[in-house]
């Protein structure tokens, strides 16, 4: 596959400085730094000169396969190439970048040399090229989950595509994801003793979502769920063979790849886009949508890196797959101006709303785009699956159902003391937990918390001790079938009584995902505000209104950019 991803385009966009290094010496040899990372601690091997920084190497790292690349191939090659600290974070992957910056500093430290002095920057100019002009059967326009699926999708009915993505990195929100998937499998969820049914998914996501949702697009969506779990298991990508749940998604169907991450799902669709010869060309912005005689013909990009415009003509048409917009704070908050001012956003910087409003420009439709979700929890924590947690306050006591709608979460975390929570589990919840590996590297950061009483728990997390073991007493008693929960909580699997005891981090609510943007039909067209298809115009993923209503039942998102952006595909290549 021929990506447009080199360290030398990667430079492009990196800020460097004049080199410092007249003011500054080093004592030669070979030094090893470390500096912690978004999962775990990142180690770099540097080679010093009197007078130079001769190489850095990542030798070592817990970060997510696929979002840290590009930061570990090309910050070290920053460094050398201009002999500075100075060099930009990769967008999309910055704590990563961040990690690696500061190890190379600690080991300039240890050399004798001065950190300061390597920090002066200048920007380099951008020089853009002639126009160029790119011909293919389909341009699809993002390189998240579901522009990816598109691609494999059209290569497996023998059509070349051209993807294009903003961001340096491939993979937008699903490589960020926690991976859960929700479909009905009634082998799996039998085996379990769990009762599902399609149409229990699909009256479930019509529910939690306030019942303004499009029920044509929910039953596409939970009757193609879980053939889309198989065709991504003949890609390579393996599931665990345990259904559990996730926060919000109010029923136990959920599915994980191996490792619980979205590189799970990532990485095996780049692998077959480069089999199948799909051109991936990141730092590629879209800016326009081309139109000739009322049918979308191709896009109009930009290369971040140099400014040198580009022209991509589709014969067949133009999937759009850009994600949603909960990047954009602001813009999320004129929706709804009951989100938080200092909210926080668990999107990928690149989740800014391009697509919706190069649809919008060319007269398509919009759906539920002033539905704007938070997710209850923000990171570190030991697992995101809920049935064998519990939420407390600051002062130790449960006050939300954990297995309810997501909206429902955050908006009773934001009346609490203080204006956060923490998540509760024991050993068992450690032992299954979805964040694996990472456990350690978690707790050595101060990330999460673990005692070996829930006194010591509740010490560690400054929460009243007293309350706390109450508090998981009547939870454990209402497990064992004793009295009813006065939250209304009815998903369980076992108790909270196997020490060692576990805590989050502290979660506060953050902005997670916007349910509104361009109108679909079932095959995935996107329609105009006349009621009509847009010839040669599709879209799948966050980009599209209509599926998940008010509220995005967790777990749904996945099966959504899967089982849409293979049918997007389909319906580009019947384009006729």
């Amino acid at each position: 596959m021929k990506r447009f991803f080199s360290v030398v385009l990667v430079l492009c966009l990196l800020l460097c400085s004049v080199s410092a290094l007249a003011q500054t010496a080093f004592t030669p040899g070979v030094y090893t730094g470390q500096a912690q990372g978004k999962m775990g601690l990142v180690t770099v091997e540097v080679t010093l000169t009197e007078d130079a920084v001769e190489s850095v190497a990542v030798v070592s790292h817990e970060e997510t396969a696929g979002l840290s690349d590009p930061a570990i191939e090309s910050i070290p090659a920053a460094i050398v190439e201009n002999q500075s600290l100075a060099v930009d974070t990769v967008a999309g992957a910055t704590m990563t970048s961040e990690a690696i910056i500061a190890a190379v500093a600690d080991c300039i430290k240890q050399a004798g040399g001065d950190v300061d002095a390597l920090q002066t920057v200048v920007e380099k100019e951008k020089v853009a090229g002639e126009k160029v002009t790119v011909e293919t059967p389909v341009v699809v326009v993002g390189a998240g989950g579901a522009g990816l699926a598109a691609a494999v999708k059209l290569g497996q009915l023998g059509m070349k595509c051209v993807v294009i993505e903003k961001m340096p990195v491939i993979g937008g929100n699903t490589i960020r994801c926690g991976a859960a998937y929700n479909a009905v499998d009634p082998e799996l969820q039998a085996a379990q003793g769990i009762e599902d049914s399609i149409e229990l998914h699909i009256q479930q996501t019509y529910d939690g979502g306030d019942r303004v949702g499009n029920l044509e697009l929910i039953t596409v969506l939970c009757e193609n769920a879980l053939d889309s779990i198989h065709w991504l298991e003949d890609l390579g990508c393996e599931f665990k063979q345990t259904i559990t749940t996730v926060i919000g998604a109010t029923w136990p169907r959920t599915h994980y790849p191996v490792n619980s991450i979205g590189s799970d799902f990532i990485l095996p669709l780049e692998a077959a886009c480069e089999e199948m010869g799909q051109e991936i060309i990141v730092n590629m912005e879209a800016k326009e949508l081309i139109v000739s005689d009322g049918r979308v013909v191709g896009v109009l990009a930009e290369d971040t890196a140099t400014g040198t415009p580009y022209e991509f003509r589709a014969e067949k048409g133009v999937i759009l797959a850009t994600g949603g917009f909960a990047a954009d704070i602001e813009r999320c908050r004129s929706y709804n101006p009951n989100i938080p001012e200092d909210i926080t956003t668990s999107n990928h910087p690149g989740a800014t709303g391009d697509g919706i409003d190069m649809a919008v420009a060319i007269g398509a439709a919009t759906e539920g785009i002033e539905y704007v979700q938070m997710l209850p929890i923000t990171g570190n924590c030991v697992s995101t699956a809920i049935e064998n947690q519990i939420f407390v306050n600051v002062e130790g006591n449960r006050f939300v159902r954990e297995d309810g709608r997501r909206d429902v979460m955050s908006n009773a975390i934001l009346e609490q003391p203080e204006k956060y929570m923490y998540m509760i589990g024991d050993q068992r919840v450690a032992d299954e937990s979805i964040t694996g590996s990472n456990i350690d590297a978690l707790l050595e950061a101060g990330k999460i918390y673990r005692g070996d009483t829930l006194e010591e728990l509740a010490e560690q997390i400054g929460v009243n001790a007293e309350n706390l073991v109450k508090t998981v007493e009547a939870f454990n008693e209402l497990v064992k079938g004793n009295g009813e929960d006065e939250f209304g909580r009815a998903v369980y699997d076992h108790t909270i009584e196997v020490g060692p005891f576990w805590a989050s981090a502290k979660q506060r609510p953050c902005l997670h995902h916007t349910m509104g943007g361009v109108k679909i039909d079932v095959d995935a067209r996107v329609i105009d505000t006349n009621g009509e298809a847009i010839p040669g115009l599709y879209a799948a993923g966050e980009v599209c209104g209509g599926i998940h209503g008010s509220n995005r039942l967790g777990g749904n998102a996945c099966a959504d950019i899967f089982v849409f952006g293979r049918i997007a595909a389909q319906s580009a290549f019947e384009e006729k």
